[in-house]
């Protein structure tokens, strides 16, 4: 091999490494810049399927990638979150989304490169002490070094046009469409980006608009196949959703792959006209394009369809239902960790899950107690080991998406906050366990309490629960009416317990219980009002940093 093709070769594959690196930069800028309003997205997703295909597209351009899209979708359809028709209404919008990106690398631009370069590289690090100027600065950074790679990738690709070996592979593939598919269909397989694969297309400006087509409809394939592949184990929902896509781009491409003539045809009527290597970038863009509304069409027209044979296909399971009750699942996905604030979102979510289980365990401790039902105590103090793994899990989890270079400074401190929550909902589960060893011990023990005493426990059990379902209302809604309101519930408590004392050493004083029951009595109302301290320290941790609040509250 002699060493101009070596150094051409190191040019088309670095250029294609600057712009991947490129589009990371910009992915990463955009979604600090978005931040918190990427929230006004997600709300998207579970409403009219429209506002789905447009929540698809927008996340799409944000992140810079169909794939990252999709895999977020389906994260939400495995958590149950989202439903099937929704899920597909945000894989069209993702494949429509990430025809944008090839839009743009058609303009030549490669000229004005480096001063984008330029201006990125001073907001980033002489402007670094202002976040906006720092985010801006990776985005237009990131947007110049994405033309830096197709610059590079153009000047060796002019070089590669005058020789006769690299024109012949050109004109064989562009007679041969299979192997044009089989080659796009690896190489996003490769590259997981039909945008790279593209990007690179659009540079060989000796390869004709019949060979491109074919190229372009397996690089969409093999994106698809990529992403199913990447989606790992999910629910039966999951499944539906990750196979809907699939169907998506194969079904599209199986009725495509037929028209490559007409495609042609359309292509050049809409795109400039000049000669094929000046306006071949701009007809690649407009393939993408075409390709994915023609899919898009198909499948708003067949949704229904689909989502009937799906679910036949993939049944319910009946402990499907039950993923979420098990310390090994939930709604934690190793796949969205780069995109911290729908990470944050499905941290939410598995907080409510673990806060849940733990008010479960709250009325079950509260019958052992009161009932004086053993069993069911043994039952709480088991279930506070299951709510330590998923406190552990969730925190692993925080920690990874911390770790994410992704995440802006309002992140960091609603994941610290987060840290705070999850210690809190785990001591809510250590104290239901006190209670309910204190349930066991009474009954071995044959401690008797007065029927005031057990009204008093009673009344402050009632009081607790409803400011356990409140705060966890609060998580749910990111009201801070609901959470100041669990803040005061807390005082209440407090005023309650030591008034509730005060009566029981009055009763103890009289003779109506006695001493060795006492402790038992003291040491509830004690777990008791902690589990109320924890629950105000969460509603406190959601008014300081982290206020998800719904549009319409306090209207």
């Amino acid at each position: 091999m002699n060493p101009q093709a070596i150094v051409l070769s190191a040019s088309i594959f670095g250029g294609l490494a600057v712009f991947i690196f490129g589009m990371h930069l910009m992915s990463d800028g955009l979604q600090k810049t978005v931040g918190d309003r990427m929230r006004g997205i997600l709300s998207m997703l579970a409403s009219h399927p429209i506002k789905g295909i447009i929540a698809g597209i927008v996340a799409a351009v944000i992140f810079q990638s169909s794939s990252a899209t999709i895999l977020m979708t389906l994260s939400f359809a495995n958590a149950g979150l989202i439903g099937l028709r929704q899920a597909i209404s945000v894989i069209i919008g993702a494949n429509l989304g990430a025809t944008v990106t090839s839009q743009i690398t058609a303009f030549d631009l490669d000229s004005y490169a480096w001063i984008f370069v330029f201006i990125g590289f001073v907001l980033l690090f002489f402007m670094k002490s202002k976040e906006w100027a720092k985010d801006a600065g990776q985005i237009i950074f990131g947007f110049g070094i994405f033309f830096v790679g197709i610059a590079t990738m153009d000047a060796a690709f002019i070089q590669l046009a005058d020789t006769k070996s690299f024109t012949d592979i050109v004109s064989w593939m562009s007679g041969m469409p299979v192997a044009a598919v089989l080659f796009g269909l690896l190489l996003a397989l490769l590259l997981n980006s039909s945008a790279a694969v593209i990007a690179l297309i659009q540079c060989v400006t000796v390869m004709s608009l019949e060979g491109v087509i074919p190229v372009i409809l397996g690089a969409n394939v093999g994106v698809a196949i990529r992403t199913f592949l990447s989606a790992g184990r999910t629910s039966v929902n999951g499944k539906r959703a990750a196979t809907a896509h699939v169907v998506f781009n194969i079904t599209a491409f199986v009725i495509a792959i037929w028209f490559i003539p007409q495609i042609a045809y359309i292509v050049e009527a809409i795109s400039p006209q000049g000669l094929q290597g000046d306006v071949i970038a701009r007809q690649a863009a407009n393939v993408n394009l075409i390709f994915n509304l023609f899919g898009a069409v198909i499948f708003l027209l067949l949704s229904g369809v689909l989502s009937k044979i799906l679910k036949k296909c993939f049944k319910d399971d009946v402990t499907d239902s039950k993923l979420h009750n098990d310390e090994y699942s939930g709604y934690l996905d190793v796949n969205i960790i780069n995109q911290p604030e729908v990470a944050m979102h499905m941290v939410i979510r598995e907080l409510l899950r673990i806060g849940r289980l733990a008010r479960d365990m709250f009325i079950k401790c509260k019958r052992a107690f009161i009932s004086a039902d053993i069993k069911t105590a043994e039952q709480v103090i088991d279930e506070d080991r299951t709510i330590n793994v998923l406190r552990d899990r969730l925190v692993r989890y925080l920690s990874e998406i911390l770790a994410s270079e992704n995440t802006n400074d309002y992140q960091k401190n609603a994941i610290a906050e987060f840290y705070h929550m999850a210690a809190d909902v785990e001591h809510i589960g250590d104290y239901c366990k006190n209670i309910a060893t204190l349930a066991i011990e009474k009954e071995k023990n044959e401690y008797r309490l007065s029927d005031k005493a057990y009204t008093e426990i009673y009344e402050c059990f009632d009081l607790v629960k409803k400011m356990m379902d409140d705060t966890f209302d609060a998580i749910d809604e990111g009201s801070s009416k609901i959470a100041d309101s669990v803040i005061h519930q807390e005082d209440k408590i407090d005023i309650v317990e030591a008034d509730f004392r005060s009566r029981h050493i009055n009763r103890l004083e009289s003779g109506e219980c006695d001493t060795a029951s006492t402790v038992v009595y003291v040491d509830v109302m004690h777990n008791l009002e902690r589990i109320g301290d924890s629950c105000s320290n969460i509603a406190e941790a959601i008014n300081r940093g982290f206020i998800f609040k719904r549009e319409n509250e306090g209207q």
